[in-house]
């Protein structure tokens, strides 16, 4: 056999596992049925699906019945809203893996809509389960949750140069610190099951410069802690990272804080240096209570 060949052949593995994969830890395909909630942000999309069709209760109060039609990739569901004033609105629904995506007049309005289901862990925080049941965690109740928009990439995680999916999201704003250059953290979960990927997860494997704080343990599972700066057009960010590899797949939970350099605001805006550490605090509780399903 040529060695073009054999490339070629392991390239194809390496995708069909990595699809494996995915569709494992997502739980959902084009034949899912029964209900399903997307969290998009500060939206969210309640999906019942049937064998052909699918009703939509959006956050806003809407509800709409799609037709499933055909689709390349993923599954696709449309309907034609009429307005009282008669005009016409296009509603299409995109579902891929635990990823949903909805546009209206093909603008995207729901959008990094991520499959699973919440439920309050105390008076102060809710946790999020994914669909899969596969991994949980809690954060602040009022934040934001979304997720990735179900295609492979870099954004997975800090640094990442091997692909990878974004599965879930929560970003603090800058209103958690007002009056001062806190711009916002962002807390992410991301996983990769690329060989590279895996091979380096423990290290930065990727050149920038970074920290190794050493191991720490989250809900008895071992994982490395690295840390990552960067700057750039008066912004910094500083990321706290935390990998390890589980069922053959690298995870990163991670938090990048974002904020701006003091120095540009005048005097007479009364902008003061935010508090680093009550940031970390809250970045670092999330991350503590990430739990893979047991």
């Amino acid at each position: 056999m040529k060695k073009t060949t054999i490339a070629s052949v392991v390239i194809v593995a390496i995708a069909i596992l990595a699809i494996i994969a995915f569709v494992s830890r997502s739980g959902l395909d084009n034949d899912t049925t029964g209900t399903i909630s997307y969290f998009c942000g500060a939206k969210q999309i309640d999906a019942a699906f049937d064998d052909k069709a699918a009703t939509a209760q959006l956050s806003d109060g809407r509800s709409f019945t799609l037709l499933e039609t055909m689709s390349a990739d993923g599954a696709r569901y449309e309907a034609t809203s009429t307005g009282s004033n008669g005009a016409k609105t296009d509603i299409v629904l995109w579902t891929k893996g635990d990823s949903a995506l909805l546009t209206e007049n093909g603008r995207p309005t729901y959008m990094n809509c991520v499959a699973g289901a919440i439920a309050a862990a105390s008076a102060t925080t809710t946790r999020f389960t994914d669909f899969a049941q596969s991994y949980s965690f809690a954060y602040p109740s009022g934040l934001p949750l979304s997720g990735g928009d179900g295609s492979y990439s870099v954004d997975w995680r800090q640094g990442a140069t091997s692909s990878g999916m974004l599965l879930a999201e929560v970003v603090m704003p800058g209103s958690f610190e007002p009056q001062t250059n806190f711009v916002d953290s962002r807390f992410t979960v991301g996983a990769s099951s690329d060989p590279s990927a895996v091979a380096t997860c423990l290290t930065s494997g990727n050149g920038d410069p970074t920290t190794t704080f050493g191991q720490t343990t989250i809900d008895g599972v071992s994982f490395a802690e690295l840390g990552f700066g960067d700057a750039g057009a008066g912004n910094f960010y500083k990321t706290t990272s935390y990998r390890t590899v589980h069922n053959g797949e690298c995870y990163a939970v991670e938090y990048t804080i974002h904020s701006s350099n003091i120095a540009n605001f005048p005097p007479s805006r009364g902008i003061s240096a935010f508090d680093q550490q009550k940031v970390a605090s809250v970045m670092d509780s999330i991350v503590h209570s990430f739990q893979f399903a047991k």
